[in-house]
């Protein structure tokens, strides 16, 4: 981390150490400054001062908690708008799929292409 990475131009100009930092944050924002400090290898004052700085401005605008969602039982629900090839076959492949997790499916199928509403449950 460099001291003369700021804000500049309403952007925060980044260097590798900060880069990394911030992938961490998105893999797990739980994890304890202590933690954080070792996994990029920076003293835990500085990591700190440095999560600080970023969140105060608004590079890190939230923290959020990802649910699983087959552990609660929920679906996804896709909508798709297809344009396949003229003759093939795709149409009648999404009609005859066999696939279990996919519990729902409806298609409309016109001259602009496919539209497909999916449905997948978790097994």
């Amino acid at each position: 981390m460099k001291k003369e990475e700021k804000m500049t131009d309403n952007r925060f100009d980044l260097d590798g150490t900060s880069r990394q930092i911030l992938r961490e944050l998105q893999k797990n924002a739980s994890l304890t400054n202590q933690k954080l400090s070792e996994r990029v290898g920076i003293s835990p004052s500085l990591c700190w001062r440095w999560v600080s700085e970023v969140r105060s401005s608004g590079v890190i605008t939230r923290t959020v908690t990802l649910l699983d969602p087959d552990q609660l039982g929920l679906s996804v629900s896709v909508f798709v708008h297809l344009f396949p090839a003229p003759g093939s076959g795709l149409a009648q492949g999404i009609r005859d799929t066999d696939q279990p997790a996919l519990r729902n499916h409806g298609m409309l199928s016109h001259d602009r292409g496919i539209r497909l509403h999916a449905t997948y449950r978790g097994a």
